[in-house]
């Protein structure tokens, strides 16, 4: 990783040697906690919180020279003699020849090394990282080859690094807004092309993987409302565009059965009520779709490079230019722009937009090679002179303050712009060839867009209207990414900081210091109206929580030791921690707030304070029942039985509670953590129930957040309306429900 964004709307930029890649060891595991809907707790009798992520990939060339019996380093010192480097006594059986080490085929890296007595082990990677060689010792990130930008999803097709053919060349990778299914594509199939929308995803399938279960070579998933993620059965395209609730493409005539001829368009969906194809019976070249056009550059012909329009005439939109031939197009929501063609114009960008809405006006002095818009700006990659490959990006002059300014010195080979987010393929021939073929994205980061999915957290917290999580890995190991709404400035953390824990309030941030002189001490940020962001800077803190307008936080040493102070908004009581009680762990949902007595007479039990309209600080009878891990969602509270018949399974409490929010009666929990309307929590190893790492939810499903992915997981938070974990095998972010994250759908 190159650049990981400090704040909504900064860059992030993600090149990871995934599978490798060496983890810093701390000396605690840190947490995450999110009151507003994603507090998230561990279960002291399982993995403690106090300890680092177990992760086999850790030390995945080390070999254990002392896990060996003495009887089997005896025999191992006789077999040495007899098998020759690259070779094992399989069978221990000094008669019988040694047989060779396995090899890990490209896909796979190489997790130990083979002995005289034991097989090499190999361990698959995980999209986007492979392997192109022959027991590889790590997994490296596949390059990417085309990014395709929505409104707030971002989607991308990997190609093979160095050249190579590997099992994620032509596979698509999605990550952002899922809310419709945009950013799950189907797994198993390769693509050439990828384009997005606002709510679906649409590619051309490779060759090689059609079938005769694809019906067209077109296949789009996501919302499906208006028929734009159906194209028509039987049709072949060699290229897709997409509008708002409209999919076209153009037809290949050699391999279609389409009613239209090679050349000509087809479209599937409704656009607003100015779209439609363009005009006439043209062959073309390529498309532009907006909020009110669609456009084309016809192929052949009089007319051949000539841009014809089809909508609303009234904003100018038909073609203005009948003189100049053009090479691409793209729309947005009032504008087209063009690159013309010709020896002499060739490269020049031209926009015409409604009088109405003002226009962009492209440099006249600048050529480039290739533009995207969308929504009210465009962007082109400069070609030629000293800032070839760079990226200029233009927006309307009546539509406010423009995006954020591109990234200076880096060079793209592809660029596509959505509503909030332009996202680019990084050009690494020059100045840094491993960056090649890398994405870079920049803008809003509301759904995480910008961040890219390879991106390796030790802690990951969802709060209900925005997420943080603590990097882990190489320079930036200990930094913070946040997205998600930034009205406060709750997604910009301070520079400079490594963070042990994150607590997220609704429009607040707060963390525990990791390290320096300011090591334990408690930072927070965004809306502080109530003074919910003024935390004493004098305490050390084991544990925060922050809540809708008040934050809360366990003191860690001294004569406060165990104690609590909140500071905030006393709504509700929602600051009168109990000043005679010391707690071992605390959770915060929007006005209450409750904590596990650390010692004496009530230990284990839980103590809450604050609001109680729906008897969320009220635990279940009996009332000496005791707790090794707590967590609270807006309106609702659940922990982790310690002890007894119950021990590890959960319980959750609230007056008038939705019954779909009771937990499973019959499973053991290691850690739970509750979103807005769901709750989710990681199994024990049970024969019974589950298998160990599994994740097991309950409660609101609207958006398929407690529908988890059949994997293992060492950590999981839930957020408003999704659901994110940390996969056990590789240190993976998966996410499910609105926000999605390295998932396919079968």
């Amino acid at each position: 990783m190159k650049a990981i964004p400090r704040a909504l709307g900064f860059i992030c930029l993600c090149v990871l040697m995934a599978g490798g890649c060496s983890k810093s060891q701390k000396k605690s595991k840190p947490e995450i906690d999110s009151a507003t809907g994603s507090g998230h707790s561990r279960n002291d009798t399982g993995d403690s919180a106090d300890t680092d992520h177990a992760m086999d990939t850790d030390n995945i060339t080390a070999i254990d020279s002392d896990s060996a019996s003495d009887h089997d380093a005896d025999t191992e010192t006789q077999s040495s003699s007899k098998c020759a480097a690259g070779t094992f006594d399989d069978d221990r059986n000094a008669d019988t020849p040694c047989v060779p080490w396995s090899d890990c085929v490209p896909g796979q890296y190489v997790v130990r090394v083979g002995t005289s007595l034991t097989d090499r082990t190999c361990g698959q990677c995980q999209p986007p990282a492979t392997t192109t060689d022959i027991n590889a010792p790590w997994c490296t990130i596949s390059p990417f080859k085309k990014v395709a930008t929505g409104y707030d999803h971002v989607c991308a097709i990997m190609g093979s690094p160095d050249g190579k053919q590997t099992p994620n060349d032509g596979m698509i990778f999605c990550w952002g807004n899922n809310e419709a299914g945009q950013a799950v594509p189907p797994a198993d199939i390769r693509f050439d092309d990828v384009v997005a929308s606002s709510r679906h995803t649409c590619g051309i399938v490779s060759a090689s993987d059609l079938n005769d279960d694809l019906q067209s070579n077109a296949l789009c998933w996501g919302s499906d409302e208006y028929g734009e993620s159906s194209p028509p059965v039987g049709a072949r395209f060699r290229n897709l565009y997409t509008g708002l609730h409209i999919t076209c493409g153009i037809v290949d005539g050699d391999a279609s059965s389409a009613p239209v001829d090679d050349g000509e368009v087809l479209c599937w969906g409704i656009g607003s009520s100015d779209v439609s194809v363009p005009p006439g019976d043209s062959r073309f070249t390529a498309l532009g779709i907006g909020g009110h056009q669609t456009c084309g550059i016809v192929d052949g012909g009089d007319d051949d490079g000539k841009v014809i329009c089809n909508g609303d005439a009234v904003t100018g939109q038909t073609a203005l230019y009948d003189d100049v031939q053009f090479v691409q197009l793209s729309a947005g929501e009032y504008q087209i722009c063009g690159i013309t063609a010709g020896e002499d114009d060739a490269g020049h960008m031209i926009c015409w937009w409604s009088d109405t809405n003002g226009r962009i006006t492209p440099p006249g002095d600048v050529r480039f090679r290739r533009i995207a818009g969308r929504g009210h700006q465009i962007c082109g990659i400069v070609d030629g002179g000293d800032d070839d490959g760079k990226v200029i990006c233009m927006e309307g002059p009546m539509f406010g303050a423009p995006l954020p300014s591109p990234p200076e010195n880096v060079r793209f080979h592809q660029i596509d712009v959505g509503i909030h987010t332009v996202c680019g393929i990084v050009d690494g021939s020059g100045a840094d060839q491993r960056l090649d073929g890398t994405i870079l994205c920049w803008g809003a980061n509301r759904n995480g867009e910008n961040i890219l999915p390879d991106a390796r957290f030790r802690g990951f917290t969802a709060g209900s209207e925005h997420a943080c999580g603590i990097v882990d890995m190489g320079a930036n190991d200990g930094d913070l990414v946040c997205f998600g709404a930034n009205t406060w400035s709750e997604c910009i953390p301070p520079t400079g900081v490594r963070f042990g824990q994150i607590a997220i309030g609704r429009d607040h941030t707060c963390g525990i210091v990791d390290g320096g002189d300011n090591d334990g001490t408690a930072i927070c940020w965004g809306h502080n109206t109530s003074n919910q962001c003024d935390l004493p800077a004098d305490m050390h803190f084991r544990h925060i929580t922050a809540s809708e307008t008040h934050s809360c936080g366990l003191i860690d040493g001294g004569s406060d030791d165990g104690k609590v102070i909140c500071k905030g908004e006393d709504i509700r009581t929602a600051l009168d921690a109990p000043a005679d009680v010391r707690f071992q762990q605390i959770a915060g949902g929007r006005f209450h707030t409750c904590g596990i007595v650390a010692a004496g007479n009530s230990a284990g039990q839980v103590t809450c304070w604050g609001e109680t309209i729906y008897g969320e600080r009220i635990p279940p009878a009996p009332a000496d029942i005791q707790f090794s891990a707590i967590t609270a969602g807006s309106d609702h509270t659940c922990g982790i039985v310690s002890g007894g018949s119950n021990n590890g399974k959960a319980q959750c409490w609230a007056n008038e509670m939705d019954s779909s929010l009771i937990p499973p009666d019959t499973v053991r929990f290691r850690q739970i953590s509750a979103g807005t309307s769901h709750i989710c929590g990681i199994t024990f190893d049970d024969a019974d129930t589950a298998a160990e790492g599994t994740v097991v939810c309950w409660g609101s499903d609207e958006f398929g957040e407690s529908t988890p992915p059949d994997m293992p997981f060492m950590e999981i938070t839930a957020g408003n309306h999704y659901t994110c974990g940390i996969r056990a095998t590789d240190g993976q972010q998966i996410c499910w429900g609105a926000i999605a994250r390295n998932l396919w759908k079968e």
